[in-house]
């Protein structure tokens, strides 16, 4: 452990030729918990050791993701990799007592093993979602934390997401209204993109499809800086309802043309990169 203010180091665990994942302090900053495993490929158990060193103490077995405490600290959650191909949410008194299952998801679409935490009245547990189809379409309502969406042909919709949410289609349209930052891409299709304050930390944005329209709805307290481009431009626009936003273009009426626009929104902040081969491109104001 290393003390950021002074930059000294502290070995609270001898080394091992076991494998050490989700380091974890405790709410009160007095333990760190880990999971300790043989094989990175396996379950391991979850430890407890005070955060100056001393001795370790095994708190459950079988646990697959780190441990996320609730604000009292007196509970934990984790994932678990059940037999049959299912992922179960899991949780715990701090000590590993009264370990019961909270939720389970089939494998392909698990738990996603990280990214879980609760929120400020330890109410709502959130965490990270991860859908994945071979062909078709998905179709998700409000979701709780991250979400990771693929499919390998087709639509995809979601109503809303608390985090970053990564989407991307073979071929389709991609609809995600009401997310903090998001990565969409298409082969062919169009996309809309809802982007709102959830109060979960956003990342910068990336929206390209190789053929379709492009429409961005940004809420007024969404800071962000723009960078949108068309490579085809002939016969299509960039819209914009923000006067900050500068639209340009390059090339002539007969010849190939492309499309440009940046600019500062609400006062700049995380990228947001907006990109089609060939169709046109809208940002508008969002209404809540």
């Amino acid at each position: 452990m290393r003390q950021t203010a002074t930059r000294s180091d502290i070995r609270i665990i001898p080394p091992t030729a076991e494998y050490y994942v989700g380091l974890t302090f405790s709410p009160d900053g007095n333990y760190v918990y880990y999971v300790r495993s043989t094989n990175p490929y396996v379950a391991g158990a979850l430890f407890q050791i005070p955060a100056l060193g001393g001795e370790s103490r095994k708190v459950v077995d079988r646990v697959d993701s780190p441990v996320a405490f609730s604000p009292e600290g007196k509970r934990a959650a984790f994932i678990r990799e059940n037999p049959g191909s299912e992922t179960a949410l899991m949780m715990a008194a701090a000590d590993g007592t009264g370990e019961r299952q909270i939720s389970a998801r089939k494998i392909p679409d698990p738990f996603v093993e990280s990214g879980m935490a609760w929120s400020p009245d330890g109410k709502t547990l959130i965490f990270s979602l991860q859908v994945t189809t071979g062909g078709g379409s998905v179709d998700l309502s409000d979701i709780g934390g991250p979400a990771e969406i693929e499919t390998g042909g087709g639509s995809i919709r979601l109503t809303s997401a608390k985090g970053h949410v990564h989407a991307e289609t073979g071929g389709g349209g991609i609809e995600l209204y009401g997310v903090p930052s998001a990565r969409a891409e298409t082969g062919a299709g169009g996309i809309t993109v809802k982007l709102v304050n959830t109060g979960a930390e956003r990342n910068d944005s990336d929206l390209e499809t190789g053929a379709g329209d492009i429409t961005v709805y940004i809420a007024s307290d969404v800071a962000i800086n723009v960078r949108a481009s068309v490579d085809m431009g002939n016969g299509h626009r960039i819209t914009s309802e923000f006067p900050d936003l500068h639209i340009s273009s390059e090339g002539d009426k007969y010849g190939p043309k492309t499309l440009s626009a940046e600019g500062k929104l609400n006062g700049g902040g995380p990228t947001l990169k907006v990109r089609t081969s060939t169709g046109d491109i809208c940002f508008k104001r969002a209404s809540h």
